[in-house]
Protein backbone atom coordinates (compact mmCIF):
# COMPACT_ATOMS: atom_id res chain seq x y z
CA UNK A 1 0.00 0.00 0.00
CA UNK A 2 0.94 3.60 -0.46
CA UNK A 3 2.94 5.08 2.16
CA UNK A 4 1.17 8.80 1.58
CA UNK A 5 -2.41 6.32 1.25
CA UNK A 6 -1.76 4.89 5.24
CA UNK A 7 -0.77 7.99 6.17
CA UNK A 8 -3.81 9.92 5.33
CA UNK A 9 -5.85 6.75 6.85
CA UNK A 10 -4.53 7.50 9.76
CA UNK A 11 -5.15 10.57 10.25
CA UNK A 12 -8.59 10.18 8.82
CA UNK A 13 -9.21 7.73 11.91
CA UNK A 14 -7.46 9.89 14.60
CA UNK A 15 -9.99 12.28 15.21
CA UNK A 16 -12.68 8.93 15.61
CA UNK A 17 -10.43 7.61 17.54
CA UNK A 18 -10.46 10.36 19.89
CA UNK A 19 -13.98 10.69 19.93
CA UNK A 20 -14.89 6.77 20.84
CA UNK A 21 -12.41 7.57 23.68
CA UNK A 22 -14.36 10.44 24.94
CA UNK A 23 -17.56 8.91 24.51
CA UNK A 24 -16.40 5.64 26.55
CA UNK A 25 -15.11 7.78 29.38
CA UNK A 26 -18.74 9.79 28.99
CA UNK A 27 -20.71 7.01 29.50
CA UNK A 28 -18.20 5.48 32.72
CA UNK A 29 -18.93 8.88 33.82
CA UNK A 30 -22.14 9.14 33.79
CA UNK A 31 -22.66 5.28 35.51
CA UNK A 32 -20.01 6.52 38.12
CA UNK A 33 -22.41 9.54 39.18
CA UNK A 34 -25.48 7.71 38.80
CA UNK A 35 -23.92 5.22 41.26
CA UNK A 36 -23.02 8.34 43.77
CA UNK A 37 -25.83 9.45 43.07
CA UNK A 38 -27.98 6.11 44.27
CA UNK A 39 -25.23 5.85 47.20
CA UNK A 40 -26.15 9.41 49.08
CA UNK A 41 -29.85 8.83 48.08
CA UNK A 42 -29.70 5.55 50.06
CA UNK A 43 -27.74 7.18 52.96
CA UNK A 44 -29.49 10.41 53.09
CA UNK A 45 -29.87 10.33 57.00
CA UNK A 46 -25.93 10.09 57.18
CA UNK A 47 -25.24 12.58 59.93
CA UNK A 48 -22.99 13.45 62.41
CA UNK A 49 -22.85 10.51 65.62
CA UNK A 50 -21.41 11.37 68.48
CA UNK A 51 -21.02 7.91 70.98
CA UNK A 52 -18.57 6.63 74.31
CA UNK A 53 -17.04 3.33 73.78
CA UNK A 54 -16.20 1.36 77.03
CA UNK A 55 -13.10 -0.39 74.07
CA UNK A 56 -12.14 2.93 73.16
CA UNK A 57 -11.74 4.00 76.95
CA UNK A 58 -9.73 0.64 77.39
CA UNK A 59 -7.54 1.16 74.61
CA UNK A 60 -6.78 4.88 76.21
CA UNK A 61 -5.15 3.11 79.89
CA UNK A 62 -3.29 0.46 77.22
CA UNK A 63 -1.59 3.39 74.70
CA UNK A 64 0.42 4.79 76.73
CA UNK A 65 3.73 7.37 75.27
CA UNK A 66 5.80 3.76 75.66
CA UNK A 67 3.09 2.00 73.34
CA UNK A 68 3.28 4.54 71.10
CA UNK A 69 7.22 4.71 71.15
CA UNK A 70 7.21 0.27 70.18
CA UNK A 71 5.00 0.97 67.30
CA UNK A 72 7.03 4.32 65.88
CA UNK A 73 10.85 2.31 67.22
CA UNK A 74 13.67 3.75 64.90
CA UNK A 75 11.69 5.92 62.88
CA UNK A 76 11.76 9.30 62.45
CA UNK A 77 9.18 11.24 62.71
CA UNK A 78 8.37 15.27 62.29
CA UNK A 79 8.01 17.31 65.62
CA UNK A 80 6.90 21.13 65.49
CA UNK A 81 6.81 23.57 68.06
CA UNK A 82 3.73 26.36 68.21
CA UNK A 83 2.30 28.70 69.98
CA UNK A 84 -0.05 27.92 72.88
CA UNK A 85 -3.46 28.64 72.25
CA UNK A 86 -3.34 29.95 68.65
CA UNK A 87 -4.32 28.38 65.38
CA UNK A 88 -1.35 26.14 63.47
CA UNK A 89 -0.99 26.99 59.98
CA UNK A 90 -1.59 25.39 57.17
CA UNK A 91 1.20 25.51 55.98
CA UNK A 92 2.99 24.16 59.17
CA UNK A 93 0.35 21.69 59.70
CA UNK A 94 0.63 20.22 56.33
CA UNK A 95 4.65 20.26 56.10
CA UNK A 96 5.96 20.24 59.40
CA UNK A 97 8.19 22.77 59.36
CA UNK A 98 10.96 21.32 61.56
CA UNK A 99 13.51 19.29 61.05
CA UNK A 100 12.87 15.41 61.88
CA UNK A 101 12.83 14.22 66.14
CA UNK A 102 13.42 10.87 66.51
CA UNK A 103 10.35 9.42 68.02
CA UNK A 104 11.84 8.04 71.25
CA UNK A 105 12.69 11.39 72.34
CA UNK A 106 9.03 12.90 72.05
CA UNK A 107 8.08 10.52 73.91
CA UNK A 108 10.47 10.60 76.39
CA UNK A 109 9.61 13.92 76.81
CA UNK A 110 5.81 13.52 76.68
CA UNK A 111 6.20 10.54 79.84
CA UNK A 112 7.91 13.14 81.93
CA UNK A 113 5.54 15.84 81.44
CA UNK A 114 7.82 17.77 79.32
CA UNK A 115 6.24 18.21 75.82
CA UNK A 116 5.28 21.43 75.86
CA UNK A 117 3.47 23.21 72.82
CA UNK A 118 4.55 20.42 70.66
CA UNK A 119 2.58 18.83 67.85
CA UNK A 120 3.00 15.33 65.97
CA UNK A 121 0.93 13.34 63.47
CA UNK A 122 1.72 10.69 61.79
CA UNK A 123 0.25 7.20 60.02
CA UNK A 124 -0.25 4.12 61.35
CA UNK A 125 1.37 1.19 59.79
CA UNK A 126 -0.81 -0.91 58.60
CA UNK A 127 0.33 -4.07 60.26
CA UNK A 128 -1.02 -2.08 64.16
CA UNK A 129 -4.48 -0.56 62.56
CA UNK A 130 -5.88 -3.73 63.52
CA UNK A 131 -5.15 -2.58 66.64
CA UNK A 132 -7.29 0.88 65.97
CA UNK A 133 -10.23 -0.75 65.02
CA UNK A 134 -12.79 -1.32 68.09
CA UNK A 135 -15.78 -3.24 67.67
CA UNK A 136 -18.58 -0.33 68.16
CA UNK A 137 -17.10 0.91 64.71
CA UNK A 138 -15.96 -2.37 63.12
CA UNK A 139 -19.84 -3.64 62.71
CA UNK A 140 -20.16 -0.11 60.42
CA UNK A 141 -17.59 -0.75 58.25
CA UNK A 142 -17.12 -3.21 55.45
CA UNK A 143 -17.46 -6.93 56.80
CA UNK A 144 -14.58 -8.34 54.97
CA UNK A 145 -11.45 -8.59 58.04
CA UNK A 146 -9.45 -11.25 56.22
CA UNK A 147 -6.90 -8.86 56.61
CA UNK A 148 -7.37 -8.30 60.50
CA UNK A 149 -8.96 -5.02 59.76
CA UNK A 150 -12.18 -3.50 57.45
CA UNK A 151 -10.61 -3.45 54.24
CA UNK A 152 -12.59 -0.20 53.29
CA UNK A 153 -10.24 0.94 56.20
CA UNK A 154 -7.70 4.11 53.58
CA UNK A 155 -5.51 5.18 56.95
CA UNK A 156 -5.22 5.58 60.51
CA UNK A 157 -3.83 8.56 61.29
CA UNK A 158 -2.40 9.94 65.04
CA UNK A 159 -2.08 13.09 66.12
CA UNK A 160 -0.16 14.35 69.33
CA UNK A 161 -0.53 17.50 71.32
CA UNK A 162 1.57 18.80 74.08
CA UNK A 163 -0.44 21.67 74.84
CA UNK A 164 -4.25 23.94 73.97
CA UNK A 165 -3.83 24.06 69.81
CA UNK A 166 -6.20 24.83 67.19
CA UNK A 167 -6.03 22.79 63.77
CA UNK A 168 -6.69 24.49 60.28
CA UNK A 169 -10.64 23.93 59.30
CA UNK A 170 -10.60 20.79 57.30
CA UNK A 171 -12.69 17.83 55.74
CA UNK A 172 -12.17 14.60 54.47
CA UNK A 173 -13.38 13.33 50.89
CA UNK A 174 -14.17 9.87 52.54
CA UNK A 175 -15.83 9.10 55.79
CA UNK A 176 -14.10 9.54 59.22
CA UNK A 177 -14.34 8.32 63.13
CA UNK A 178 -12.05 10.84 65.04
CA UNK A 179 -11.09 8.84 68.17
CA UNK A 180 -10.13 10.62 71.41
CA UNK A 181 -7.36 8.32 73.35
CA UNK A 182 -6.09 11.30 75.92
CA UNK A 183 -7.31 14.87 77.01
CA UNK A 184 -10.17 16.71 75.58
CA UNK A 185 -10.75 17.39 72.21
CA UNK A 186 -13.22 20.19 70.95
CA UNK A 187 -14.81 19.01 67.79
CA UNK A 188 -17.22 21.85 65.74
CA UNK A 189 -18.62 21.29 62.04
CA UNK A 190 -20.98 22.39 59.73
CA UNK A 191 -22.78 20.69 56.87
CA UNK A 192 -21.15 19.28 53.91
CA UNK A 193 -23.48 21.55 51.69
CA UNK A 194 -22.02 24.80 53.46
CA UNK A 195 -18.54 23.72 52.29
CA UNK A 196 -18.83 26.08 49.21
CA UNK A 197 -19.40 29.00 51.51
CA UNK A 198 -16.63 28.27 53.72
CA UNK A 199 -13.85 28.46 50.16
CA UNK A 200 -11.99 25.99 50.63
CA UNK A 201 -8.27 25.63 49.16
CA UNK A 202 -8.43 25.00 45.42
CA UNK A 203 -6.10 21.37 45.96
CA UNK A 204 -6.45 20.32 49.27
CA UNK A 205 -9.04 19.40 52.15
CA UNK A 206 -8.36 22.67 54.30
CA UNK A 207 -10.67 25.48 54.27
CA UNK A 208 -9.69 29.38 54.57
CA UNK A 209 -12.34 30.48 56.99
CA UNK A 210 -13.13 29.53 60.43
CA UNK A 211 -15.96 27.26 61.02
CA UNK A 212 -16.91 29.84 64.05
CA UNK A 213 -17.00 32.55 60.84
CA UNK A 214 -20.32 30.29 60.18
CA UNK A 215 -23.90 30.19 61.31
CA UNK A 216 -24.69 26.84 61.54
CA UNK A 217 -26.80 24.37 63.49
CA UNK A 218 -24.71 21.50 62.96
CA UNK A 219 -23.59 21.74 66.13
CA UNK A 220 -19.78 20.68 68.20
CA UNK A 221 -18.92 18.03 70.48
CA UNK A 222 -16.45 17.87 73.48
CA UNK A 223 -14.56 14.66 73.01
CA UNK A 224 -12.94 12.98 76.12
CA UNK A 225 -10.82 9.73 77.01
CA UNK A 226 -13.23 7.29 75.20
CA UNK A 227 -15.51 9.29 73.07
CA UNK A 228 -15.31 8.87 69.35
CA UNK A 229 -17.54 11.06 66.48
CA UNK A 230 -18.43 10.15 63.08
CA UNK A 231 -18.09 12.69 60.44
CA UNK A 232 -19.60 11.82 56.83
CA UNK A 233 -17.91 12.69 54.22
CA UNK A 234 -17.00 16.18 52.99
CA UNK A 235 -18.16 17.38 56.23
CA UNK A 236 -15.61 20.57 57.13
CA UNK A 237 -14.62 20.45 60.88
CA UNK A 238 -12.60 22.19 63.41
CA UNK A 239 -10.39 20.27 65.93
CA UNK A 240 -9.35 21.67 69.37
CA UNK A 241 -7.30 20.82 72.34
CA UNK A 242 -8.06 23.04 74.81
CA UNK A 243 -6.65 21.51 77.85
CA UNK A 244 -2.31 21.13 78.89
CA UNK A 245 -1.77 17.83 79.18
CA UNK A 246 1.66 16.97 77.48
CA UNK A 247 -0.10 13.43 75.84
CA UNK A 248 -3.14 14.60 73.99
CA UNK A 249 -4.05 12.05 71.78
CA UNK A 250 -6.49 11.63 68.65
CA UNK A 251 -6.54 9.31 65.77
CA UNK A 252 -8.71 9.70 62.82
CA UNK A 253 -9.53 6.25 60.75
CA UNK A 254 -10.70 7.24 57.38
CA UNK A 255 -12.67 4.29 55.26
CA UNK A 256 -14.26 4.53 52.09
CA UNK A 257 -17.63 2.80 50.93
CA UNK A 258 -16.48 3.05 47.38
CA UNK A 259 -13.23 0.92 47.01
CA UNK A 260 -13.31 -1.33 43.81
CA UNK A 261 -11.07 -4.31 44.08
CA UNK A 262 -9.01 -2.84 47.49
CA UNK A 263 -8.52 0.28 45.19
CA UNK A 264 -9.98 4.33 45.53
CA UNK A 265 -11.20 5.82 41.87
CA UNK A 266 -10.31 9.68 41.46
CA UNK A 267 -13.05 10.34 39.49
CA UNK A 268 -15.56 8.93 42.24
CA UNK A 269 -14.31 11.10 44.70
CA UNK A 270 -14.52 14.29 43.20
CA UNK A 271 -18.06 12.90 42.31
CA UNK A 272 -19.04 12.44 45.57
CA UNK A 273 -17.35 16.11 46.95
CA UNK A 274 -19.59 17.64 44.26
CA UNK A 275 -22.92 15.60 44.93
CA UNK A 276 -22.24 16.58 48.85
CA UNK A 277 -21.44 20.38 48.63
CA UNK A 278 -23.65 21.30 45.41
CA UNK A 279 -20.29 23.00 44.04
CA UNK A 280 -18.59 21.85 40.75
CA UNK A 281 -14.70 20.85 41.42
CA UNK A 282 -12.42 21.39 38.82
CA UNK A 283 -10.50 18.24 37.62
CA UNK A 284 -7.31 20.72 36.31
CA UNK A 285 -6.07 23.97 37.86
CA UNK A 286 -3.81 26.40 36.95
CA UNK A 287 -1.20 27.69 39.58
CA UNK A 288 -1.52 31.69 38.61
CA UNK A 289 -5.19 30.98 39.75
CA UNK A 290 -4.24 29.64 43.15
CA UNK A 291 -3.64 31.32 46.14
CA UNK A 292 -0.11 31.88 47.84
CA UNK A 293 -0.58 29.79 50.57
CA UNK A 294 -1.87 26.74 48.11
CA UNK A 295 0.93 27.64 45.76
CA UNK A 296 3.45 27.31 49.00
CA UNK A 297 2.10 23.67 49.79
CA UNK A 298 2.38 22.83 46.17
CA UNK A 299 5.94 23.98 45.67
CA UNK A 300 6.99 22.24 49.30
CA UNK A 301 5.48 18.92 47.62
CA UNK A 302 7.52 19.20 44.68
CA UNK A 303 4.68 19.42 42.23
CA UNK A 304 5.20 22.63 40.97
CA UNK A 305 7.77 24.97 40.88
CA UNK A 306 8.93 28.57 40.54
CA UNK A 307 10.85 28.57 37.19
CA UNK A 308 7.45 26.91 35.81
CA UNK A 309 3.79 27.52 37.71
CA UNK A 310 3.40 31.12 35.87
CA UNK A 311 3.56 29.86 32.29
CA UNK A 312 0.16 28.75 32.12
CA UNK A 313 1.18 24.99 33.02
CA UNK A 314 -2.31 23.27 34.09
CA UNK A 315 -1.74 20.62 36.77
CA UNK A 316 -4.35 17.91 38.43
CA UNK A 317 -6.14 19.15 41.46
CA UNK A 318 -5.49 16.45 44.12
CA UNK A 319 -8.23 16.88 46.39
Amino acid sequence: MNFNIVVILILLLLPFYALIKKLVVFFINRNKREIVRQHIADESNKRSQYSPSHNLKMMSDLMTPKYFANIFYKQYLDVVRYNIGEQISIIKYENMESSPMESNYYFNLSKNRMANNLFMRNAIPKKFWNNFIFPEIAKFMHPDTKQGYPLNVINIEIIFVGDQIKLPPQYYKNDIYICCLKGIAEIKYVFPSITNDLDPLECFRFVRKDIDDIECDAGSNELREGDYLYLPNGTPFNLQFKTNYPTQTVFIIEFDNFLKNGKQDREIDFIKLEQLQMRKISRKVYPKNLEKDELEILWKKNLINGTIWEKNQVINNIL
